[in-house]
């Protein structure tokens, strides 16, 4: 299924890059996120395959950011193709958005965000891209920003 989505200069075989963290094949949304729906989905099958042997029956999925796509797909809201299709789609899009404007993460631990959105976010172009906890915010800011 991979190599339909895949780029095509990424058509080597990935497992031998596993151990090396450097690899492209891991830093290339477009590749990453349609393998790592494929394992949550053989997992997910897996996982449903053992329980059904134990005569247990689940009775809700869910899943988080990339999990939902597999949450949709095992609840019968997508099948594994267009669910497949769709992954590949965002990570298409993540990778040219990455491209086009390199952007970086930082956590800031020991601040409220609203502290972190008046002596952060006012003095350097980020944004606050996710509250983790009340004292660990995230911020997105370009690349070359210095932090």
């Amino acid at each position: 299924m991979l190599d339909t989505f895949g780029p095509d200069n990424l058509n080597a075989n990935v497992w031998q890059d596993v151990p090396n963290p450097d690899s492209p094949f891991f830093t290339n949304t477009a590749f990453v996120q349609p393998l790592v729906y494929t394992l949550s989905d053989l997992a997910a099958e897996l996982t449903t395959e053992t329980l059904q042997r134990r005569n247990i029956t689940p009775i809700f999925v869910a899943g988080h950011s990339l999990g939902e796509y597999e949450a949709a797909t095992k609840a019968g809201c997508v099948t594994r193709l267009q669910g497949l299709e769709i992954v590949a789609f965002r990570g298409r899009i993540m990778q040219e958005a990455s491209v086009e404007n390199p952007s970086k993460l930082v956590s800031i631990l020991g601040m409220s965000e609203d502290e972190v959105r008046r002596t952060i976010c006012t003095r350097i172009e980020s944004e606050i891209a996710l509250v983790k906890a009340p004292t660990c915010i995230v911020i997105g800011t370009s690349k070359d920003t210095p932090t």
